[in-house]
């Protein structure tokens, strides 16, 4: 993936980056995203297949700003092969959708058909029984406050 896609996907207005809006974070999410020694050329490729669905996505971790998780496996935050979000109602920060929306579920099964998918953690308010049906049969309950996780492959 180039530099120039990293760059268009930073910058479509689809992803919001937590960091940015909040004081107390050291704001490296978009670093991340534009940085090949943070974000597998995959990870990039799948969030682009899934923003291009038309979902907006506000990211709660990527790389940096997650625990290191090498531990799990290969495909982890730590080796660029993941991040951890929430679907937004649209493109302002904050406005998040309501696990329960049928739009939620969509999301989640929208993204198992996405380029290098490789699997879905659900985690607090996103871990209701209708989203781990969504997600279909690659995802596991994932640790910590409420999130969804993408994993890719590669």
């Amino acid at each position: 993936m180039s530099a120039e896609a990293r760059q268009t996907l930073v910058d479509s207005g689809h992803l919001i980056f937590q960091d940015e809006h909040d004081d107390t974070a050291d704001p490296t999410q978009r670093a991340d995203f534009l940085d090949p020694r943070y974000t597998n050329t995959n990870l990039i490729a799948f969030t682009a297949a899934l923003i291009a669905k038309g979902y907006h996505v506000e990211i709660t971790a990527v790389n940096r700003d997650h625990s290191d998780d090498s531990a799990l496996g290969y495909h982890c935050h730590h080796n660029g092969f993941a991040w951890d979000g929430w679907p937004l109602t649209g493109p302002i920060p904050g406005e998040y959708l309501d696990q329960s929306d049928p739009v939620f579920a969509r999301f989640l099964g929208d993204a198992t058909s996405c380029a290098f998918y490789l699997k879905t953690g659900l985690a607090g308010e996103a871990a209701t029984p209708e989203n781990f049906a969504a997600a279909g049969a690659a995802v596991f309950h994932d640790d910590g406050a409420d999130h969804v996780h993408f994993e890719v492959n590669g």
